[in-house]
């Protein structure tokens, strides 16, 4: 199956209006675990923007296929916020710490090749994008490719000493060009929850934090 966004693009992330709302069910967390216990294929067909927690949403699916216009990212810190769907736990596990930690701090997006270079992205489609994705889900099934869940490992990915020289690049980077910012520092600091916690205990520790 494919998630694929009606209209110029995937869903761009959340509405800041709701913010200051009561939570509305189902919560995004809710559907992002949710699909971790899908066992059909789920692909991510992204095309326009995928942003914040429509970035997170992606995340939980097995595979992720883009058009080559595609933009993602997580752009949460200009908003003095972080990303408040597991996407401080999911997005290390994709695409690496370093990786992860530059989109979350900075809050700049990418494009569809480079998504592809960070392991975020498994193919770009030329051409009609949710029949690429249906083929590529086709595939899957026809290779028997493992399911790949980002929610895994959930019992942490390293010791924080073991990621010391990314950690201090980016609190470096956060404190030059974001002086007096809290939000990269509060979405660092569940970043490395996420090192040492299980996946529930590190994604609670996330919510309490945002």
């Amino acid at each position: 199956m494919s998630f694929w966004g009606a209209g110029r693009t995937f869903p761009a992330g959340a509405d800041i209006r709701e913010f200051d709302q009561p939570t509305r069910e189902p919560h995004l967390i809710a559907v992002v675990d949710y699909l971790d216990t899908v066992e059909k294929p789920v692909v991510a067909a992204i095309h326009g923007t995928a942003l914040g927690g429509g970035l997170e949403l992606t995340l939980s699916c097995h595979f992720r296929v883009a058009s080559p216009d595609a933009r993602m990212g997580t752009p949460e810190v200009n908003l003095g916020i972080f990303p408040g769907a597991a996407g401080t736990q999911r997005l290390p596990r994709v695409a690496g710490l370093d990786h992860a930690l530059e989109l979350i701090v900075t809050g700049k997006p990418v494009g569809a090749t480079t998504a592809k270079e960070y392991g975020i992205v498994d193919a770009i489609i030329e051409g009609d994008l949710r029949a690429g994705a249906v083929a590529f889900a086709k595939q899957v099934v026809t290779e028997g490719r493992p399911l790949r869940i980002s929610s895994e490992p959930r019992n942490g990915i390293g010791a924080p000493e073991d990621h010391a020289e990314v950690i201090a690049k980016y609190r470096d980077l956060a404190n030059r060009r974001m002086r007096g910012q809290d939000s990269p520092h509060q979405a660092m600091d569940s970043v490395i929850d996420g090192l040492t916690m299980s996946y529930p205990e590190a994604v609670a520790a996330d919510r309490k934090r945002f």
